[in-house]
């Protein structure tokens, strides 16, 4: 492939990146929400049993299993083509 293609490709690639990125930011706000709400109701086992009620937990577990999976995933990629990059110099 023609060094230009690549530089032009890699710039899209950055653009889409950032702009993924920008909406990942905005769920972390939320994600940071939920983990002081869980952590609030799990403190107190009477609040956390009246609440379990209410919620399908292993629907929750598997959800944020799911997403520890994917961010797994996306640190993997990163880190085989950082080590790719330092074998090669």
């Amino acid at each position: 492939m023609e060094m230009e293609v690549l530089k032009r490709e890699a710039e899209q690639k950055a653009d889409l990146f950032f702009e993924i990125q920008a909406k990942i930011d905005n769920a972390d706000f939320y994600f940071h929400e939920m983990e002081g709400l869980i952590g609030n109701v799990t403190s107190t086992i009477e609040i956390y049993r009246e609440f379990r009620r209410h919620v399908d937990i292993v629907e929750v577990q598997n959800f944020y299993r799911h997403i520890k999976q994917i961010c797994e995933n996306i640190i993997e990629c990163i880190s085989k083509a950082e080590a790719e990059l330092r074998r090669r110099g």
